[in-house]
């Protein structure tokens, strides 16, 4: 729907599609727009329009996974979000787009907003908050405080933003990410440092490594062969007290049994996973 009054009036546009949902659309300026969705059962949908929303063209998404929520920093460069930690990427306005991230079963991406070309947030299910300063190349994660659902995301500059989710949940930040308030009476702080199972387990090929920090502290968390050879560092900084996740892509890695340990000052703590191909 459109509407050119405020809101007073608001008038159908025809899209063209049939059964497939649509959950955001994001504008550049008054002519070019991007909308994206798809259906529940996975089939991803991308439309773009360059005349205000007068005719909307079909474009390839890239992917079957469902899109949740769209950012267009410029007329070509966008990102698209959705299910199973989907991440698409385009710089030609939508006419080609290149899968960024994908594959990590349970987590569903929910919107994308960028401050600038350079710094944007991702939120979703399970608390996931996402951050990139350079321009999308790379994610971090972020502590949210929080295990609920988010649906929403928005900064007013690069410190001060807001997501909100299920059971009315609303968490803030004025540090660019470091949670400063939140609103969820069912959210605690973590009483001690903890490294979780991964999951799934067995996984093939991606899979997610969880933890949890009682205290600011410099981390490391690796990867390791069953000889203990070291394979990748997945975590290398300081980090806030909080829950955290990191994915891990064993796409490159033949099968068998694998070794994740982490070490946070006095804290160390080391478990195995089986990839199975």
């Amino acid at each position: 729907m459109k509407t050119t009054d405020g809101g007073n009036n608001w008038s159908l546009q025809n899209t063209g599609l049939g059964t497939q949902q649509l959950f955001a659309v994001h504008f550049t300026d008054p002519d070019n727009g991007t909308a994206v969705g798809g259906t529940q059962n996975d089939t991803a949908t991308i439309i773009r329009t360059t005349n205000g929303g007068t005719s909307w063209i079909m474009q390839n998404p890239n992917t079957t996974n469902l899109l949740r929520g769209v950012y267009f920093t410029s007329t070509d460069n966008g990102f698209a979000v959705g299910n199973n930690g989907t991440i698409l990427r385009t710089t030609n306005g939508g006419n080609n787009w290149s899968i960024h991230q994908t594959g990590i079963p349970g987590l569903f991406l929910r919107d994308i907003y960028f401050v600038d070309p350079v710094t944007g947030f991702i939120c979703g299910s399970g608390g996931k908050v996402l951050k990139t300063t350079n321009g999308g190349n790379s994610w971090d994660s972020l502590p949210s405080g929080t295990n609920k659902d988010l649906q929403a995301v928005s900064f007013l500059n690069q410190n001060y933003g807001s997501c909100v989710g299920f059971d009315g949940i609303i968490i803030h930040t004025d540090s660019g990410g470091v949670i400063t308030s939140n609103n969820d009476p069912d959210e605690f702080q973590p009483d001690q440092f903890s490294l979780s199972q991964n999951y799934p387990n067995p996984f093939n090929p991606v899979t997610v490594i969880r933890y949890s920090l009682s205290e600011n502290r410099f981390i490391t968390l690796k990867v390791f062969d069953i000889q203990g050879k070291e394979l990748e560092t997945l975590v290398s900084e300081k980090q806030h007290a909080g829950n955290y996740e990191v994915p891990f892509d064993a796409s490159k890695l033949s099968s068998g049994i694998y070794i994740y340990s982490i070490e946070a000052g006095n804290f160390e703590q080391t478990k195995r996973m089986l990839l199975l191909k």
